[in-house]
């Protein structure tokens, strides 16, 4: 097994006057594949949210065993302005280092920057589409039988 489990005991949730999650309790084994299924506003990103910490709750999140990894999430619609003329390497400047992405990227940050997106090609390539929501890391083959995840 890889990673720690991840465990939801009680967690409940709400938006303004809206109960989103109501005493959501449920454990992810240590290299389980999951896969949230719901309806439009039904509390799944809400979810996702509070595991990272994003969104107050009550309840509890916990990781059970070592993180070994950093944690990542892409959100369906990215919270920035689309008008905003960023490149990705831009982006990366300004969350890796002190100074100002206008200036650009020191030397040390740009070869960090090109390793790290290198990284990401490489894992993109592994990526079997099993639909058009469903990614799968690793070659078609080992795919164990197929899943559907329909709204």
């Amino acid at each position: 097994m890889r990673g720690p489990a991840i465990v939801f005991d009680n967690v409940s949730l709400q938006l303004g006057g809206t109960q989103v999650l109501d005493e959501v309790s449920f454990r992810v084994e240590a290299g389980a594949l999951h896969c949230l299924v719901g309806p439009n506003g039904g509390g799944k990103t809400s979810l996702v949210r509070s595991l990272l910490g994003q969104m107050p709750h009550s309840g509890s999140v916990r990781f059970e065993g070592k993180v070994t990894t950093p944690m990542g999430y892409v959100p369906q619609f990215p919270d920035f302005d689309r008008n905003v003329p960023m490149t990705v390497n831009d982006v990366m400047a300004l969350l890796s280092q002190r100074r100002p992405a206008f200036l650009g990227s020191s030397r040390s940050a740009r070869a960090a920057n090109a390793q790290a997106l290198e990284q990401v090609r490489r894992i993109a390539q592994s990526m079997t589409v099993i639909n058009r929501r469903v990614l799968f890391h690793g070659p078609p083959d080992k795919v164990a039988h197929p899943l559907e995840c329909t709204q």
